[in-house]
């Protein structure tokens, strides 16, 4: 398998914009009327949502919406691993994939990820991290 700089669970990317928010302690605040003072009781490891934003080239605008629907067939499989500028981040469960735009383009240079690029697709995922 190629090294995959960018990618959501095997997915390969252009770009992916965005920052991985890592899982973290989580309190929950006690405050009561009529009492001085709260209480922190520490609960769990939990994951906070948060967003990336992936940039592909595709061969053609029909591939771009294939590639949607198996993007949208991530969501209800198992969490993914996360790799961003060539590091892998272990977990993340994909909660939402939405195409942001589908175009075609002129001539692609530089990084490509297709043979025959003429369409640029741009998705927002909404994701979570698993501790």
């Amino acid at each position: 398998m190629p090294y995959l700089t960018n990618s959501i669970g095997g997915n390969p990317f252009i770009s992916l914009e965005g920052e991985y928010d890592w899982e973290q302690p989580s309190i929950q605040i006690d405050s009561r009327p009529g009492v001085t003072g709260m209480d922190f009781t520490l609960t769990a490891t939990k994951g906070q949502p948060f967003q990336l934003i992936s940039i592909v080239d595709v061969n053609s605008l029909e591939e771009g919406k294939t590639k949607i629907e198996e993007y949208k067939a991530l969501i209800s499989s198992d969490p993914v691993s996360v790799t961003k500028n060539g590091v892998v981040y272990v977990s993340a469960k994909i909660l939402n994939v939405t195409p942001l735009s589908l175009q075609k383009i002129a001539v692609a240079v530089g990084n490509k990820k297709s043979v025959f690029a003429q369409a640029l697709l741009t998705c927002r995922w909404d994701l979570i991290a698993i501790p």
